[in-house]
């Protein structure tokens, strides 16, 4: 029997457990996981063997671990990053697109790359109807600490119950309030990625400050995107994720108040699906209007926000600018429009022929600046509409 060593927070305990089955098939080894105290609760979700061991956090130690022989094979396997080669940490790798936590666990356990993550079952009470709020997190100092007392007070002034995690609850009761819970509010954490990666039926609002620099690990030199849930499984889940700056309080707020504020149907816990595939410069900036445009009206905001921050990137010159500017116009109006036409036409009124017009004029100016971005970014391909020709 191999013992496991999880060391430092609760996402990384998560993530040795839920691949400690595939360790057991891939290695033909039995295992047992060692945890702190305080994740206990880890691995009997998975229903796995584990011990106890206050000792482990002394292993935390960089320069502990860099003298501490640590061997696959041996009788004892710590399985963290700062216990591989010197020189660059394989946790750097997070930071590269379509890299997951999941993935560097699966390195670090010596298992193929389709190892397959174990989803613990779980029986869950009857809600509670209450919103957890989780202010702190190890991972990400509380940087903006005034922010979550004005989120709970607004929150509470919308009419919800809300409920502070208290830092004398264990991670056992933590985690029984937030399968409870109506919704969980908290900065991605090992927390908060457990609730998404195990299914926890709770709403998951997820609020991260912005610390450009304070990742000294990562080649990004910022938590985004190294916070999106996506990158703790690969999978993205139905989750409402902000970016929390020193000057956007008062708009974080009013955004989680809204999206908790809306009558949804049941909330599917389940991964959401997705598809991957190349899309023209033109393309992306017409997509990146539209979610602006959701977005202000309170949809789709997280999408948004990845388009944008993406936009950003990117570096496009001052006339992709005034172009993007332009659809993000032309989409307002047909927002604007549709708010008219489509309740005219639900109630079998007829339609105007002004109306008609007018919407055959917004979608033709939508491809010709659409075709006028991918001509200046060199575009693969663009959109062509006969009947504009």
């Amino acid at each position: 029997m191999i013992r496991l060593v999880a060391l430092h927070g609760t996402g990384d305990a998560y993530l040795v457990c839920a691949l400690t089955r595939a360790f057991e098939r891939y290695r033909r080894r039995e295992a047992l996981v060692v945890v702190k105290p305080e994740h206990a609760a880890v691995p009997e979700m998975f229903g796995l063997p584990y011990e106890v061991d206050e000792e482990v956090r002394r292993y935390e130690d960089p320069n502990r671990a860099a003298m501490t022989e640590n061997l696959i094979n041996g009788a004892r396997y710590f399985v963290h990053p700062s216990f591989t080669s010197p020189g660059v940490r394989i946790d750097q790798l997070t930071a590269k697109p379509n890299v997951t936590q999941a993935d560097m666990y699966r390195a670090l356990m010596h298992l193929p790359p389709d190892a397959p993550l174990e989803t613990p079952r779980l029986d869950f009470e009857e809600p509670s109807g209450e919103v957890i709020v989780i202010p702190e997190a190890r991972s990400w100092p509380n940087c903006q600490p005034g922010f979550w007392p004005e989120l709970s007070s607004a929150l509470t002034v919308a009419g919800h119950k809300v409920t502070v995690n208290d830092a004398t609850w264990s991670l056992c009761e933590l985690l029984q309030r937030c399968g409870r819970a109506r919704a969980v509010v908290g900065p991605q954490c090992g927390v908060t990625a457990v609730l998404c990666a195990a299914r926890f039926p709770c709403r998951k609002v997820l609020v991260t400050p912005n610390l450009p620099g304070a990742w000294w690990h990562l080649p990004a030199g910022s938590p985004f995107p190294y916070a999106y849930t996506r990158l703790f499984i690969g999978e993205t889940y139905d989750a409402d994720e902000y970016e929390l700056t020193d000057h956007n309080h008062l708009e974080t707020i009013g955004a989680v108040v809204i999206a908790l504020g809306h009558q949804r149907a049941a909330h599917d816990p389940a991964p959401v699906a997705l598809v991957e595939a190349p899309m023209s410069p033109g393309d992306f900036v017409d997509r990146l209007a539209i979610l602006g445009v959701k977005s202000e009206n309170h949809l789709s905001h997280r999408d948004y926000l990845r388009y944008r921050r993406i936009y950003d990137r990117l570096g496009f010159d001052a006339v992709v600018g005034d172009l993007y500017r332009e659809l993000v116009a032309v989409h307002q109006e047909t927002y604007d429009l549709f708010e008219e036409m489509v309740p005219a036409a639900l109630g079998r009124d007829e339609l105007s022929l002004s109306s008609h017009v007018a919407a055959m004029k917004l979608n033709q100016s939508r491809t010709q600046l659409r075709n006028e971005v991918d001509r200046r970014l060199r575009g693969a391909s663009t959109e062509r509409k006969s009947y504009y020709r």
